[in-house]
């Protein structure tokens, strides 16, 4: 699903200079309107971070051997998690740069503040990264009911708004949901 910019938005802080900004290179969601346009199937691989320098070593070869899978993977999706970090933005660096493929980064509700969801959307587009998974997320660990986090996001759609707010139509959004 694709989230358009409302024209009462104007965005604080303008993404730099990346190639196609305004068009739809690297989003994922016109990969799929495309494939849907044309009848044809396609499919996306889920990634989690690894833990250790040898998990890293492993997906890594893993993503070579994607590289020459015939049909490729339209996109690629790597989780975000408090304790994954880092290694998220790294593995989707990887992803295009080894399977030359478009990527897309889960951003969960769970655990993040405002500032923090803002330096993790700067990121994002520094490294080229132009399709966002927004979702509320699941509980904390520890916790059995999930919480709002103190100057977060109650839920995805208010995560959407401020990726909204911050960027414009720089990122393809997309959600996943429930009642």
């Amino acid at each position: 699903v694709e989230s358009g910019p409302k024209d009462d938005v104007v965005p604080r802080n303008r993404p730099r200079s990346v190639e196609g900004e305004r068009g739809s290179q690297g989003k994922v969601s016109a990969k799929i309107k495309e494939a849907m346009e044309k009848g044809r199937k396609f499919y996306s691989i889920e990634f989690f971070p690894p833990h250790t320098v040898e998990g890293a070593r492993g997906l890594m070869n893993r993503m070579d051997r994607l590289a020459n899978l015939q049909p490729k993977p339209d996109f690629m999706d790597v989780t975000w998690t408090l304790d994954s970090g880092k290694r998220t933005m790294e593995m989707l660096v990887a992803a295009k740069a080894l399977c030359a493929l478009d990527v897309q980064m889960h951003l969960a509700c769970t655990g993040i503040t405002q500032a923090m969801a803002a330096d993790l959307l700067s990121e994002a587009v520094d490294a080229g990264v132009r399709s966002i998974l927004a979702l509320r997320g699941d509980a904390a660990p520890g916790q059995q009911t999930w919480v709002p986090t103190p100057g977060g996001f109650k839920n995805a759609g208010e995560l959407v708004s401020f990726i909204r707010q911050q960027h414009g139509d720089f990122f393809s959004i997309a959600v996943a949901g429930h009642p």
